[in-house]
Formats: structure tokens, C-alpha cells, sequence
């Protein structure tokens, strides 16, 4: 997020190679560009430019990344897999609240993604929209899903 909020865009992949450069695709780095100027207004430790290098492990800031990741796995994950479930009449034979569990806890998710503040599931995400789309034989729906969760 330091990356992407205070450098230009030009220099997103560029700067400080010998440290820990950008490696995230374009959308991903957009996405942290957004979460950054988010943690900017709130918790401007977080995002203050080689800050990272120090060992930054505030509390707060922890709870700020895997809340960016919960969301965007709620907007994207969730809602993609629910949508499917919908379309191809998956009968769930489970309460909406197991169903929920089922899919947002898998230890991939919560031990990776949750854990390392990483966005997969929403690369994910859009590659299931890519499929629902698909289904409903919406071939420009399915083209942006699939472009997007490549550049994800």
C-alpha cells in the first residue's frame, strides 16, 4: 500500500527493486492504491513510505489489511459463489449461515489470504463471475471476468 499511495504510478514497479518491489498485477496494485488511501486518513503509520522495512506490526493496522481482505472476499468471493449456487439451482440443503461457513472458511482462505493480507480470493472471485457469466451465455461479461481476474 506505501508503494501505491505515494509513488506515481510510473514508478509502481520500479522502485526499490533490491528491497521488496511492487509484484502484485495492475488491478491488485490499483486495489492497494485504494486501501492506501484509505490507511492514509486513518492510520498513517501504516502506509508511510518504507515503513514496511522496520517490521510495521501495529495492532491496528493488522486488523485494517484482513478487514480489506474480508471485504473484498464478501464483495467479490462470496457473491460469485452464491450467484453460481443461484444459477445453476444448487438446491442447499444447509442453512444460508452454514453455507456462508462453508465457503468463507477454507484454510486456504483463512491461512493464507486472511493471514498474509493477500487478495487471491478476489482474483477468484472474478474468475467464478467469469463462469457464472458464462452460464448465462453473456460471452462480454465473460471476457471482462476472465481479463480482470488474470490482471487481478
Amino acid at each position: 500500500m506505501e508503494i501505491t499511495y505515494h509513488l506515481p504510478i510510473s514508478e509502481w514497479y520500479w522502485h526499490s527493486l533490491e528491497y521488496w518491489g511492487l509484484d502484485y498485477p495492475p488491478l491488485t496494485a490499483y486495489v492497494s492504491w485504494v486501501c492506501g488511501f484509505v490507511a492514509h486518513n486513518a492510520i498513517k503509520d501504516l502506509v508511510a513510505l518504507h515503513s514496511s522495512r522496520f517490521g510495521y506490526e501495529d495492532a491496528l493496522g493488522k486488523m485494517y489489511m484482513r478487514f480489506t481482505v474480508l471485504l473484498l472476499d464478501l464483495l467479490v468471493y462470496m457473491s460469485a459463489v452464491i450467484a453460481i449456487a443461484k444459477r445453476l439451482m444448487i438446491q442447499i440443503k444447509c442453512s444460508k449461515g452454514i453455507f456462508f461457513v462453508k465457503y468463507s472458511t477454507q484454510p486456504a482462505l483463512l491461512l493464507i489470504d486472511h493471514g498474509h493480507f493477500q487478495y487471491n480470493t478476489t482474483s477468484l472471485g472474478l474468475a467464478l463471475w467469469s463462469f457464472y457469466f458464462m452460464t448465462q451465455t453473456s460471452f462480454v461479461g465473460c471476457v471482462i471476468g476472465s481479463v480482470c481476474s488474470v490482471l487481478l
